[in-house]
């Protein structure tokens, strides 16, 4: 596993969020049916399905990426994940293997309160799926298209 040391001074004069781009190295999976992975590639963020796997893809996918917790912070500081465009049918967030957060019909940002849930090495999991109706809208932009950030402060 690759982990990204991350650090961070969280107090600026304006009191704004800082905010950590989790460009990549992402792992991108394709999720069969029977719950096994097939055609695990290495992908940077963001990134449409159709740039992934095909335009008319119909299925699920998942992202993860791991990624160290950033000094310079407590229990008490304020962290958000933020996904700033995802479109597809469904859309399940995991930190950790812990559940932040699921959604139907996604298109646009979407934000995960994870203060205090850090831990030394961390792993986001990003699962979508698509319809034939997400796709058919506009099959070149399905998927994480959005960048991912880790929002501090």
């Amino acid at each position: 596993h690759c982990f990204c040391l991350l650090t961070v001074a969280v107090s600026n004069e304006m009191n704004e969020p800082h905010s950590i781009r989790l460009a990549g190295p992402w792992k991108r999976s394709v999720l069969l049916d029977a719950g096994s992975r097939e055609e695990e590639v290495t992908c940077s963020m963001p990134r449409s399905l159709a740039d992934d796997v095909a335009a008319d893809f119909f299925g699920r996918v998942e992202y993860r990426r791991h990624f160290n917790c950033p000094t310079g912070i407590d229990d008490d500081t304020p962290l958000a994940i933020h996904l700033k465009k995802v479109i597809g049918r469904e859309l399940e967030v995991l930190l950790n293997g812990m559940p932040l957060g699921a959604r139907d019909l996604v298109d646009g940002p979407s934000n995960y309160d994870i203060q205090g849930q850090l831990q030394q090495h961390n792993e986001l999991c990003i699962r979508i799926s698509t319809s034939d109706q997400t796709s058919l809208r506009n099959p070149a932009e399905s998927g994480l298209v959005g960048v991912v950030t880790l929002e501090i402060g």
